[in-house]
């Protein structure tokens, strides 16, 4: 990170060794403001767990009423026409079956694809691929499948196999999607059916296991700010980021810290396990 701009670069070396040592000359001239590596991290609760599944099939929809969203939807009604805007969440997550029947009628549209330098960014962004003035891709596909409506592989794999884990990390997206704004109508229903979401993934096949590197994490993060004002298909206001980070990454943070603030204002919610 430039200690005078605050520019977040990304840059390769031959070995770790020449990268430490020239990295940390730079840093004590002060010719660049900090350096660190290039983390990884994985998808909170990345399979299932059956007693929220079988929660979510019930019809009365209990959990609904555990987080007051019938009050929170009776308030929205009753805002007047012009305080309303649909709100539009970034998932930051594995990818997004944009044709699932519970979720495709929810998917954030972008009315200009292409602008935010991310080619045929229709419904997000793949900020995995990115490179120079390039951020990626516009195939939000989940993880391991490569087109919509196809079936994650490996459902039938052995649970607490790698092959079970890498499943539950293909269908992560779709599921925490539904989770936010599947229809209403649905045995799910999302707690806000209301919202659009855009889907930016971060998570990608990193020695044999999906993950989600920090360059990406950051990608995305510059992806939805350019959807912070003024933008016709709607306004990034909350950035669900279900993914663990073990290792505190500065630059992650930094960016975080100026998302928050005026005028950005963008609620980052992050993922916790006690």
């Amino acid at each position: 990170v430039d200690h005078v701009t605050g520019i977040i670069t990304q840059v390769e070396f031959s070995n770790n060794h020449d990268a430490a040592d020239l990295l940390q000359e730079r840093e004590d001239h002060g010719d660049i403001w900090f350096a660190e590596p290039d983390y990884t991290n994985t998808l909170m609760d990345s399979v299932f767990n059956q007693t929220m599944v079988d929660a979510y099939k019930g019809a009365a929809i209990w959990w609904h009423t555990a987080i007051k969203l019938d009050k929170a939807l009776e308030k929205l009604a009753a805002s007047p026409p012009d305080t309303v805007q649909t709100p539009v969440v970034a998932v930051l997550d594995s990818g997004l079956d944009v044709q699932n029947p519970n979720i495709k009628d929810h998917v954030w549209g972008n009315d200009k694809p292409g602008e935010s330098g991310c080619p045929g960014d229709i419904n997000g962004c793949d900020v995995t691929d990115g490179k120079k003035k390039v951020l990626g891709s516009g195939n939000v596909a989940p993880y391991l499948t490569g087109a919509y409506a196809t079936d994650c592989p490996n459902a039938d794999a052995p649970r607490g196999s790698d092959a079970y884990n890498e499943h539950g990390v293909c269908e992560h997206g779709t599921h925490v999607s539904g989770i936010i704004a599947a229809s209403i109508d649905s045995n799910v229903g999302g707690v806000c059916p209301v919202c659009k979401v855009m889907m930016i993934k971060i998570i990608k096949g990193i020695k044999g296991k999906g993950q989600a590197p920090d360059s990406a994490i950051l990608n995305a993060f510059n992806y939805l700010s350019l959807f912070r004002a003024n933008a016709s298909s709607g306004v990034v206001r909350v950035a669900n980021s279900s993914f663990g980070k073990y290792v505190r990454a500065r630059a992650v943070a930094l960016l975080v810290s100026v998302l928050k603030k005026p005028p950005n204002e963008v609620l980052v919610v992050g993922a916790a396990r006690s």
